[in-house]
């Protein structure tokens, strides 16, 4: 080796669950302290009301945040060119869903919508040959996720089928992203699991995808 990076990590949480009736409610804290990065707080909540036995709706909303790698701030090559003052990013999600179990039906849908700031990308201006790693995007996002699912008590197991769907807006100004908007915008699956002999079995996947980027 000819060249050497150390860093120190920790990480501490907590989190406090309430109950009343039908509402469940949940709240939490993490930390982290990192000897390049000082501090950084990072929080979450969660509520979440049965509508019945078997269906329930929540809502959540988190604060998450993501350190340089070394490769982002030290990596250099002749295409591309690290830079060690990148500072960590952020993001804040919020999400509402449903789900739901009836006998052997079963399902779930959810919406989300992501704000990321200060995004760690590689990224160069129209006139330039190198990618340098910065902090400039701002990628807000925005998808759904839904998935249906069947259980039978022959030979077939179960049947699921799920979608996803995802945009993204990204902000970099003048400077052109080479993974931000690298991203799945559509997915499509089934699954189907079956008994092949006592307890022997096996699981299918069919999966079409579309990637923007």
């Amino acid at each position: 080796f000819t060249f050497g990076k150390n860093r120190m990590n920790s990480n501490y949480f907590g989190e406090q669950t309430f109950v009343l009736g039908k509402i469940t409610a949940s709240v939490g804290i993490s930390g982290n302290y990192n000897s390049m990065f000082d501090s950084h707080i990072c929080w979450g909540s969660n509520v979440g009301y049965a509508l019945s036995s078997q269906n329930r709706m929540y809502a959540n909303i988190n604060k998450s945040m993501r350190l340089p790698t070394f490769t982002d701030m030290y990596y250099k090559s002749a295409t591309q060119l690290a830079n060690s003052n990148l500072q960590p990013e952020e993001s804040t999600t919020i999400e509402l869903g449903n789900k739901a179990q009836y006998a052997a039906f079963a399902y779930r849908a959810s919406l989300y919508y992501r704000v990321g700031k200060n995004i760690i990308d590689w990224a160069k201006k129209e006139n330039e040959e190198v990618w340098i790693s910065r902090n400039i995007a701002n990628v807000n996002a925005i998808g759904i996720e839904t998935s249906v699912q069947y259980a039978f008590k022959q030979i077939l197991n179960h049947i699921e089928v799920s979608y996803a769907f995802c945009h993204l807006n990204k902000k970099s100004g003048e400077y052109i992203s080479k993974y931000a908007l690298d991203y799945l915008r559509h997915s499509f699956s089934i699954s189907i699991e079956h008994r092949i002999y006592k307890n022997l079995g096996a699981n299918w996947q069919f999966t079409t995808q579309n990637r923007s980027g």
